[in-house]
């Protein structure tokens, strides 16, 4: 009996020790240059999505071929990335990339390709000439290598020799503005000989008049000589109520829409105080967000105007974000598709994005919070960290054969179709019981756009598909846009099965093109006017279960 029994435990611990082992995975790949060279020594992390603890973030270096390897994986969605010495750093991704990053997953092999970077170089004077030493500086990307606008985050730092010269070297192509001063305000750095005295632009302006350089792969930008003003700067000083947890404090310029200064505020009892120095005149926007695990706030954004004197006295309350959470579940049908793929529903991600309006005069320039999350293999999720605005639910799926068939509140009275309506959160709620149902048979649709002979495309096009039928009107899980790449490709998998109109419209060359625009179907006004539209075009096409379209030229 004694001897039954321990076998039977011997053979549950191979079976559990068996789940284990193939519940983890391997994820590979090889860091190359432009020319297919490997780079040896390069650092590759790779981050679950939705990681909120370092120990979802793994990191490895590639040995003297490039490759690297990252083993024991759990079944999850991940992003990659790649930095390094020696001045190189990642090749630009397109708009197109950029709107959708590209998700990995286990058994996949990467190809990650690094580019030489580019250098500006220069010198910082006082008004008589002479030298400034220890200057912190900063170079801000506002364009990207393809010519469109972008929000202005990304920033390299440096700062002067005992001569006054600087170089920035290692920069990612695209157009470039340059500041010196880049500490108080600009960002939580050490005290240095210039605390308390607005930034100077090159080559010797304010923000609104800086003159933009543009930096290519291996180029060299040289010259950019900067005299510095030297002039003393306004504070923005005030307090935080609620705050539980550290604080970053955000200050943004409101004729550019970029973040110029965080201040990270430790917690105390009282909240604590939080300062900005050196800020010259203008209209500027200032929120204080509480990234704690445990509990995510935040403040409402408030306007301020500098003119002349300090700003004091200001008082950011804080208070709980919103969270959503439900499950996924896949219709239980016989496969309709010849190849049917195994779904495993920790494969699947689930995103909430803000719906925004086109903004006016006086709205926030500050954007409400995204979320992205990963799905348990229970099909359960939660989005967390999201403000009191309306969202809309979207999905990255693990194989093409599924689509999202309807999402939907069952726990509210009555039930709420939310793919049609989307979710108003209010400050702090915890809403849940959101059911999103998928079905396999999903179609895809790859095609280039195509100009009328004798003219161009517009530098920036998207693609969208609007449901043919009169019943699905508002059926917003049937309606899909796609950034087109350069060259006019776009591409669209995931779809149901039905009749689509297809319409290609240009985007605005002022939006910034490092973020996502609301889906115009979004908005009920906007739907009836894109189906005119799309309707007028006569570019229709019916798509069956499963079906895979290649080669379809769209006119524009």
């Amino acid at each position: 009996m004694k001897l039954h029994l321990l076998m039977f435990l011997l053979f549950v611990l191979c079976l559990s020790s068996l789940a284990q082992t193939t519940s983890k995975g391997v994820i590979t790949g090889r860091v190359v240059s432009d020319e297919g060279a490997g780079l040896a020594g390069m650092t590759v992390r790779l981050t679950a999505t939705g990681a909120s603890r370092l120990g979802q973030i793994r990191s490895t270096s590639t040995d003297d071929e490039g490759n690297f390897r990252f083993d024991g994986l759990p079944s999850q969605v991940y992003s990659a990335d790649v930095s390094g010495g020696r001045a190189y750093v990642p090749a630009p991704k397109s708009a197109a990339e950029r709107a959708e990053p590209r998700r990995v997953r286990i058994g996949e092999s990467l190809t990650l390709t690094m580019i030489r970077g580019g250098v500006i170089t220069g010198r910082v004077t006082n008004s008589g000439g002479e030298g400034l030493i220890a200057m912190p500086l900063a170079a801000i990307m506002v364009r990207d290598a393809e010519g469109n606008p972008i929000s202005g985050q990304y920033n390299r730092q440096t700062g002067t020799d005992d001569r006054g010269i600087y170089r920035f070297y290692g920069l990612t192509p695209g157009t470039y503005i340059v500041l010196a001063n880049y500490g108080n305000p600009y960002w939580d750095s050490q005290a240095s000989l210039y605390d308390g005295e607005a930034p100077t632009y090159y080559p010797s302006s304010t923000r609104d008049t800086a003159v933009e350089l543009h930096v290519t792969s291996g180029g060299e930008v040289t010259g950019v000589d900067i005299k510095y003003r030297g002039e003393r700067g306004h504070a923005i000083s005030g307090k935080l109520t609620g705050a539980k947890e550290s604080v970053n404090v955000e200050l943004l310029h409101v004729p550019t829409q970029a973040v110029i200064a965080t201040k990270y505020v430790a917690a105390r009892d009282d909240g604590g105080a939080f300062d900005f120095f050196g800020v010259i005149d203008g209209e500027y926007e200032i929120i204080a967000r509480q990234d704690a695990a445990e509990s995510p706030a935040a403040s409402l954004p408030r306007r301020v105007t500098v003119k002349g004197a300090d700003v004091t006295g200001m008082d950011l309350r804080l208070s709980p974000l919103a969270t959503i959470s439900g499950r996924v579940v896949v219709e239980t049908t016989q496969s309709v598709c010849d190849k049917p793929v195994r779904t495993m529903l920790e494969e699947i991600t689930v995103a909430a994005r803000p719906e925004e309006k086109p903004r006016g005069e006086n709205d926030p320039v500050s954007r409400p919070n995204s979320a992205e999350g990963a799905v348990n293999d229970k099909g359960e999720f939660e989005l967390r960290k999201l403000n009191s605005v309306r969202y809309r639910l979207a999905l990255n799926l693990p194989n093409e054969n599924l689509f999202v068939k309807s999402v939907s509140q069952a726990t509210a009275k009555p039930a709420t179709d939310i793919g049609r309506s989307g979710v108003l959160l209010k400050q702090g709620e915890k809403l849940g019981g959101v059911t999103i149902t998928l079905a396999e048979g999903a179609a895809s649709l790859r095609g280039k756009v195509s100009a009328k002979e004798g003219s161009r495309l517009p530098s920036r096009l998207r693609v969208l598909m609007i449901p043919a039928e009169a019943t699905a009107a508002d059926d917003l899980p049937r309606y899909s846009e796609k950034i087109v790449t350069s060259d006019g490709v776009f591409s669209f998998t995931n779809l149901a099965p039905g009749r689509y109109l297809l319409l290609a419209r240009g985007i605005a060359d002022d939006a910034p093109a490092d973020r996502l625009p609301s889906p115009a179907a979004w908005d009920a006004a906007e739907r009836l006017k894109l189906r005119k539209e799309a309707e007028a075009a006569k570019n229709e096409i019916e798509l069956k279960a499963c079906q895979r379209v290649k080669d379809h030229v769209l006119k524009f």
